[in-house]
Parts: C-alpha cells; sequence; structure tokens
C-alpha cells in the first residue's frame, strides 16, 4: 500500500503594510520546517515533492535533508498569487461567521481560486493521480499550502468543492492518506501535535 503525506508551510508574517502573502518569510520558517521532518521520520518516506509557490520549496528543502531526498517540483501543483491569498483571508473569515452549511451555500461564498477552483482541481488532481500511480507501494510526501492542500484532501475524497471551507488544515499541519487497492484512505487529516512549542 502507498501512503500520501500532505505537509502544509509554516506561518507567513505581514509586510510592511500588514498584508499577508506568499514569499513574506517567517523567522519560525525553519522550526516548523524541522518539526514536520521529526513527524515524518516514523515513515519511511521515498519521495518528496512539493508545489511551485513560495515557501513550500524551501519547506520542503529543509525536510529534505531528514530523508537525504532531492526535492521534485510538481508544476501541476498550481499555487496561490498574493491577491488570491488576500481574498482567500477574506473569505475565511466571512465563512467563520456563519455556521450553516445551506447559509454558506446561498451566500456564494467561493474557494480562494474563485471560479478557477474546478481548474486548479483538476489540474492538482491529475498530478496528484500520477504520483500515486508512480509510487504504489512506497511513502510521499508534497509541500503545499494550506489552501492547495485542501483541495488535496478534497481529490483525495472525492468531496465536492462545495466543501471546501469544511476541511481544516491549518499551517504547519500533516495528513495522511494510505491507499489502498487504489482507493485513499484518511489515516489523520490535519494533525498540529508535532507543532506543540511552536502554536
Amino acid at each position: 500500500m502507498g501512503k500520501i503525506l500532505l505537509i502544509n508551510t509554516g506561518p507567513l508574517e505581514p509586510d510592511s503594510n500588514g498584508q499577508y502573502s506568499a514569499g513574506n518569510k517567517s523567522v519560525l520558517l525553519n522550526k516548523w520546517a524541522e518539526a514536520a521532518a521529526d513527524k515524518l521520520a516514523e515513515y519511511k518516506i521515498d519521495a518528496l515533492y512539493t508545489c511551485p509557490v513560495p515557501d513550500a520549496p524551501e519547506t520542503a528543502s529543509i525536510i529534505a535533508v531528514t530523508f537525504n531526498l532531492e526535492v521534485q517540483t510538481v508544476a501541476g501543483l498550481q499555487g496561490l498569487s498574493d491577491t488570491q491569498w488576500n481574498i482567500m483571508e477574506m473569505q475565511k473569515d466571512t465563512a467563520e461567521n456563519y455556521s450553516d452549511q445551506k447559509i454558506l451555500t446561498e451566500t456564494g461564498i467561493k474557494s480562494p481560486f474563485g471560479d478557477n477552483i474546478e481548474v486548479v482541481r483538476n489540474s492538482t488532481g491529475s498530478a496528484l493521480d500520477m504520483l500515486a500511480e508512480s509510487h504504489k507501494k512506497q511513502a510521499i510526501a508534497i509541500v503545499s499550502h494550506q489552501a492547495l492542500s485542501v483541495i488535496m484532501v478534497l481529490h483525495l475524497l472525492h468531496m465536492h468543492n462545495k466543501h471546501y471551507w469544511q476541511v481544516a488544515q491549518d499551517a504547519g499541519a500533516v495528513s495522511l492518506f494510505e491507499v489502498r487497492f487504489g482507493v485513499p484512505s484518511a489515516l489523520y487529516i490535519n494533525d498540529t501535535c508535532h507543532l506543540r512549542g511552536l502554536i
């Protein structure tokens, strides 16, 4: 059976204007990445992949040292622009004010990918399927930003895009899926136990 581990990058720091965007380096980035590496050490990681957006390759390179692996960038794992990150934060605040899924749907709250969510999901899903097929009996780790990790969870569990805000993915979290007879099963999602002392 193959294993797929999703690792989120650590928290971002605001720039001089108070805006959060990919590429703002957190002083804790190394510590968060090292904590994730410690978490992954209980598994034999055969390959390490990253999405091509700021902070993810840096986090992956720190993790790679633990396993003596080369970080491989997957173009199909699309990232977010600075504008999309800021929109995501605003929409998340709005979404958290509603507990009823029906209200969420009726108010038209979207994912940070906006109307392009299906395009992003198709690209991401294809990349994930390709990686799973290439590592049927191996364990792979994929470093990504939180928003893209949610898309990967939705794809792996065959959940509709409307459930986007129902999938929690915190900074630095690790999620583990085991592929059983070609079907991904969630063993744990959004685990942050390894971040004690950092959050």
